[in-house]
């Protein structure tokens, strides 16, 4: 079994659901479904039910229902029954053994198609949750200081994929207006620009991307990377600070052990001329003794 959306390369195919990424399948599978008539997309919207005759007994009162025998069908009848076993087709080539497994019991393109739905998207209640999850998540969201333009914008267009996917609108002035509220001060001349010169509400998204892209490449964005490099400076800044104070206390002892020397040096000059001195007097004193009396 494949594990990832690998038929997409091919016009003619339907892209293969393993049963993850739904919302992205959903939308390309809807598109595969529109490219090979509208009346084939029809179908799965609207539903299809075999043909029904009337049973009445004989005051005109209708007694039963009954399924048509095909060889009394009508050429539209025909064309409905040829348009969703085109649907059901494309939809179970589109679905691996596990995912067929669900909805091999469905009679219609429809409910193969809502059962996929309420499978992977939940019930009503859950897809109102998931919206309003997904609406807070969006009202919420800003772009970091560390972060690049084209990061931010795939988090924010990944938030409404989402929600269209699940059935709501989103006007493209909403998420234009939404990215010019969330930069960051580095953007603040670019958005200035933006509004005084143009109607918000007539920029295309992509042609937003485009000049903010532009605009940040004469700036050097704040990384967590660079962040660390200075927490890292810091921590070096502080053991040369350390090795520094060493070194000062080092050359304090030298200094001392030599001015202890010298004054050591000079404490036994002193010593030496004094004992000179001494042996100087000694001697004059020897000198003018009388030989007679001593």
């Amino acid at each position: 079994m494949q594990t990832h959306l690998g038929e997409g390369n091919a016009t003619n195919r339907p892209p293969l659901f393993n049963g993850t990424h739904y919302r992205y399948w959903k939308i390309r599978m809807q598109v595969f479904l529109e490219s090979q008539s509208l009346d084939v997309w029809n179908i799965v919207e609207e539903g299809y039910v075999l043909p029904t005759t009337l049973e009445k007994d004989s005051e005109g009162i209708v007694t039963s229902i009954k399924f048509k025998p095909k060889s009394a069908w009508t050429q539209g009848e025909k064309d409905k029954a040829n348009l969703n076993a085109k649907a059901k087709n494309s939809l179970y080539c589109a679905l691996s053994q596990e995912e067929f497994n669900r909805v091999v019991n469905c009679n219609s393109a429809k409910e193969v198609w809502e059962t996929l739905e309420t499978t992977h998207e939940g019930t009503d209640q859950v897809k109102i949750a998931k919206i309003q999850m997904l609406t807070s998540k969006f009202e919420d969201i800003k772009m970091l200081e560390e972060e690049t333009f084209d990061e931010f914008y795939t988090k924010i267009m990944e938030i409404v994929n989402s929600l269209v996917g699940l059935g709501e609108k989103m006007n493209e002035s909403k998420t234009v207006r939404k990215i010019l509220r969330s930069l960051p001060k580095r953007f603040k001349p670019k958005i200035v620009a933006i509004t005084e010169s143009k109607n918000v509400d007539n920029i295309k998204i992509e042609e937003l991307r485009g000049n903010l892209l532009t605009y940040e490449l004469d700036f050097e964005v704040p990384s967590k990377k660079k962040g660390v490099a200075l927490s890292s400076q810091h921590k070096e800044n502080d053991n040369e600070s350390e090795s520094d104070e060493d070194t000062v206390l080092l050359t304090k002892k030298v200094k001392n052990f030599f001015k202890n020397r010298k004054n050591f040096k000079i404490s036994d000059e002193s010593r030496s001329e004094k004992f000179q001195r001494n042996s100087r007097r000694s001697f004059i004193k020897k000198d003018v003794q009388c030989y007679n009396c001593k």
